[in-house]
């Protein structure tokens, strides 16, 4: 009896990390696109009143600011096409800095920056 629950326990620990090993493969007609840091910029940083993002490759489909806590504080209401720029008003947050967090469509993970609001 012994030897045969020590014989499930070992194949149970073999197999079970290759179970959740295998992903889903990805569809064809979402393709992801690799962004770099530079595609997307935040200017000026330090930030006095008026943050400008702008992306000229991509479209922007989602973009967030958090404050040193953590609480989002701006979350963009709308898709960003690509090559407009876009103006958040810093003028309500007090000094500090804040965490961007900017989704780019068809992008693996969101791009992440800082800046300082004075």
């Amino acid at each position: 009896m012994m030897k045969r629950l020590f014989t499930i326990v070992v194949l149970l620990a073999v197999m079970l990390p290759f179970s959740y090993t295998v992903a889903a493969p990805r569809s064809e007609s979402t393709p992801t696109v690799l962004v770099a840091d530079g595609d997307v910029r935040l200017f000026p940083n330090p930030v006095e009143s008026d943050l400008n993002v702008l992306c000229e490759k991509y479209d922007i489909e989602r973009l967030m600011v958090f404050g040193a806590s953590g609480e989002v504080v701006f979350n963009s209401p709308m898709v960003i096409p690509q090559g407009t720029r876009m103006t958040i008003n810093m003028n309500l947050y007090p000094s500090g800095y804040y965490t961007v967090k900017v989704w780019v469509k068809k992008a693996r993970q969101p791009l992440t920056y800082r800046i300082m609001k004075v």
